[in-house]
């Protein structure tokens, strides 16, 4: 399998403009590496931010390893390398590259069945997108909200999830570990990736029931009315995306939509 990842190149320093760019919004957690040169780290005005140790992936990998091994249980590994996607994009990225074999299980099949499981529960922060059927007739516009040009997304109902049954919005963990393996295994930038929920409501009583469950608390919309859904949404991301790749995960009921759309 191959195992190789688009990472950005650090920005070239120029520590002597007269007008240094201001901290703002745009910094992302990547710009506090302690990998990052000093001159990188004045330029981008994290200098001082961060510990004073200037890095090799080597060493932030060793430290990764060490931190996952000590990790009691595969949530727990799993909730670590989400963490450190979230805070340092291309740290997680080279480290699952050249460790996919042993990473993978974590952040994908067997471990994501429970961190769907338990999606709502363990909640932290944004990933991905969820568009609900409250939305229908919006959704031209709300898919506007996404910040990144998108050349694949990975979308899921949650109506089947792997083989434990309708985890309605909980099922996010799928579209996100999915799309993890193709930028770690097939050199897909994170930012061109949308991970994708429709929150069309659940069978799932308990889930309705659940005071954490973060999706809309209705039972399942009815065949036809997925089907209109679905198509304004085909509409919309090709719409926005000319070329977009889309693949659907974990419908129960998947093949009238694909001879559908295809």
């Amino acid at each position: 399998m191959s195992s190789s990842a688009s990472i950005a190149p650090a920005p070239a320093a120029n520590i002597t403009q007269s007008h240094p760019p201001a901290v703002s919004s745009r910094q992302t957690s990547a710009d506090y590496d302690t990998a990052y040169p000093i001159e990188v780290r004045k330029y981008l005005r994290t200098y001082g931010l961060t510990p004073p140790a200037v890095e090799s992936f080597e060493t932030q990998e060793k430290r990764c390893l060490q931190l996952l091994e000590n990790k009691q249980t595969p949530i727990d590994k799993y909730q670590y390398l989400t963490h450190l996607r979230n805070t340092n994009v291309n740290l997680f990225y080279r480290l699952l590259s050249g460790n996919v074999k042993e990473i993978t299980p974590v952040i994908y099949t067997p471990t994501v069945g429970e961190a769907c499981q338990r999606w709502s529960e363990l909640y932290t922060q944004p990933e991905g997108m969820y568009l609900s059927y409250s939305d229908k007739g919006n959704l031209h516009s709300i898919i506007q909200n996404w910040p990144h040009n998108v050349e694949i997304t990975v979308v899921t109902d949650g109506s089947r999830i792997l083989g434990l049954g309708d985890l309605g919005i909980n099922g996010m963990g799928i579209p996100v570990g999915k799309l993890a393996l193709y930028t770690a295994c097939a050199g897909i930038r994170p930012d061109a990736t949308l991970p994708l929920t429709l929150d069309l409501g659940t069978s799932n009583e308990e889930l309705r029931n659940d005071p954490l469950y973060l999706g809309s608390r209705r039972d399942k919309v009815t065949a036809d009315e997925e089907r209109e859904f679905l198509d304004e949404l085909m509409a919309a991301l090709t719409e926005r995306w000319p070329g977009i790749v889309i693949q659907y995960e974990d419908f129960k009921n998947p093949f009238p939509s694909l001879e559908r759309y295809q």
